[in-house]
C-alpha cells in the first residue's frame, strides 16, 4: 500500500488541460507520478496542449515511486476548501489474477470526504518527450481557445482576482513552452496550428499606402527646398516613396484581379 498527501488544488487546476470524453480514455484524467524524489507531479494533456505541475512533498516520509491516472469523473464532487489544499491518496497493492494485473483500488480523502475509485488501466504518454527545452523565437500561430485553458489553470492556483497572462516561448512549427507568471513549478506545452500565409487585405493596403504616399511626397517636396541641409532625409524619403508606390501597384492589381 502507498499513501501520500495529494494537492487537490493541482488536481482541479490540471483538469482544465485534461481531455474530455476522448476516445483515448487514458487522457481523460490526471496522471500522477512520485518517481521524482521529493516531488509529486501532476500531468494532463488533451492531445493539443499539455501541462506539468510539480509539488514538493512536505512530509518526512516519502512515498514509494508510483504512477497512476485518476479519471476526471472521480473529481466531479470535489470542491476546493479555503482552509487546506491537501488531501490523502491511498493506493492499494495490485491484485494479480493468473497473468493479469488488475488496476489498483484507490481512496481519495479530502475535507471529510472519502472517494473510492480504481486507477485508469492505461498508459499515459511519455510527457517528458513532448515538453520543449528550447525556443527558437520564430513566431507561430496558436488557437486562442486552447491558450485560455492555461489562464484557467492560473486562476485555480492564483485566484480569479489576479490577472493571469500566460507567456508562450515561440518555437516556430515545433511545440512551444508556456509559462504562467507566479507559478514557477508549472510548465505547459502547446502545438501551433499550421495555416497558409495570410497577408494584409489589399483594400487596406491600398488606402494606407495612398495616405502615406501623399504625406511622404508633401514632406519630400518641403525637404527638396533645402537639399544642402536635408540631403540624407531626401534620399530616405525617395526610397520610401518607391516602396509605397510598389505596395500601391500590387494592391491595385489584386483588387482588379
Amino acid at each position: 500500500m502507498i499513501k501520500f498527501e495529494i494537492n487537490i488544488q493541482a488536481l482541479l487546476a490540471m483538469l482544465h488541460i485534461a481531455a474530455k470524453d476522448d476516445i483515448r480514455y487514458y487522457l481523460n484524467g490526471i496522471f500522477i507520478t512520485t518517481e521524482y524524489e521529493g516531488f509529486v507531479r501532476y500531468v494532463a494533456t488533451n492531445g493539443h496542449l499539455m501541462g506539468v505541475y510539480r509539488d514538493k512533498i512536505m512530509t518526512e516520509e516519502k512515498p514509494a515511486a508510483t504512477n497512476l491516472i485518476i479519471n476526471r469523473d472521480v473529481l466531479k464532487s470535489v470542491k476546493l476548501q479555503k482552509y487546506t489544499n491537501y488531501g490523502t491518496l491511498t493506493i492499494e497493492d495490485a491484485v494479480v489474477e493468473g497473468e493479469i494485473k488488475k488496476p489498483r483500488k484507490c481512496t481519495l480523502e479530502y475535507a471529510g470526504m472519502s472517494i473510492g475509485f480504481v486507477e485508469v488501466d492505461g498508459k499515459f504518454p511519455d510527457y517528458m518527450r513532448v515538453l520543449p527545452v528550447t525556443a527558437s523565437g520564430e513566431t507561430a500561430q496558436f488557437n486562442t481557445a486552447l491558450l485560455m485553458n492555461f489562464v484557467k489553470v492560473g486562476e485555480v492556483f492564483l485566484g480569479k482576482k489576479k490577472e493571469v497572462v500566460p507567456y508562450v516561448a515561440h518555437n516556430g512549427k515545433e511545440t512551444s513552452a508556456v509559462m504562467i507568471p507566479g507559478l514557477p513549478d508549472f510548465i505547459g506545452a502547446i502545438m501551433p496550428f499550421r495555416i497558409d500565409s495570410i497577408g494584409i487585405p489589399a483594400w487596406i493596403r491600398k488606402e494606407a499606402a495612398e495616405i502615406s504616399l501623399a504625406a511622404t511626397r508633401k514632406w519630400l517636396a518641403d525637404l527638396e527646398l533645402k537639399p544642402e541641409i536635408y540631403g540624407d532625409m531626401i534620399t530616405e524619403n525617395k526610397a520610401k516613396v518607391q516602396v509605397l508606390e510598389a505596395v500601391l501597384t500590387i494592391a491595385n492589381a489584386e483588387l482588379c484581379a
